[in-house]
């Protein structure tokens, strides 16, 4: 129904979320409501047929019509939250992050315009990847906080295993991102043009580091 959505740059893909299952589950959910939507129409036009019969054909035609509206702003609202969900995605390449923010369409962020990533401490997007950019605006990536855990894919290999740390027990999402970030900034990427930012300074003066991935 939906073409799933691919990173916005040109780089190597190092991680990409949501899986294909997740994809599938929430299109099986819009059909399930579609069908059930149909279902009450149908429903509702057999009331509607019952009422002519029994009281006028005014009172069965302001019935169908008042449902049938109803039914319909559902139908597209939808419409419009499957396509809001299948417009949703979060890569990880070498030439930086494609990031969805919250009813927002995708946006890239090259590595040299993100000054640290950090988790998002809200209770509904707990563990999400927050992207804090170099002019100090900042942007939580949908689908990568900890509760959608289902959403998304296995670590790479090399984090199958996360270090002991404050960022051993974060969100895959989260150890991908400060990974590509870590490796932009040692110059593993050759096709990377432009150098991150350094890290902010903390304020006693010393350089603030990345959450431990």
């Amino acid at each position: 129904m939906f073409s799933p959505p691919r990173p916005l740059d040109g780089g190597t893909p190092l991680y990409v979320a949501p899986t294909r299952s997740y994809r599938r589950l929430m299109l099986a959910l819009l059909g399930v409501l579609v069908v059930l939507a149909l279902v009450v129409f149908a429903l509702i036009v057999v009331v509607a047929w019952q009422m002519a019969a029994q009281l006028s054909l005014m009172a069965a035609v302001v019935t169908l019509a008042v449902f049938g509206v109803l039914l319909l702003v559902l139908l597209v609202l939808i419409t419009i939250n499957a396509a809001l969900q299948s417009s949703m995605i979060f890569a990880v390449t070498t030439q930086g992050l494609t990031v969805a923010t919250p009813y927002r369409r995708a946006r890239f962020v090259p590595w040299a315009q993100v000054a640290a990533l950090e988790p998002s401490p809200g209770r509904l997007m707990r563990g999400a990847v927050v992207a804090v950019l170099a002019d100090g605006s900042r942007l939580t990536a949908s689908l990568t906080n900890a509760s959608l855990g289902y959403a998304h894919p296995a670590a790479p290999p090399h984090l199958s295993s996360p270090h002991p740390g404050p960022g051993a027990a974060a969100p895959v999402p989260l150890r991908a991102a400060l990974d590509g970030l870590a490796r932009y900034r040692r110059g593993e990427f050759a096709d990377a043009s432009l150098r991150a930012p350094a890290p902010r300074a903390a304020s006693n003066g010393s350089a603030a580091q990345p959450p431990a991935c």
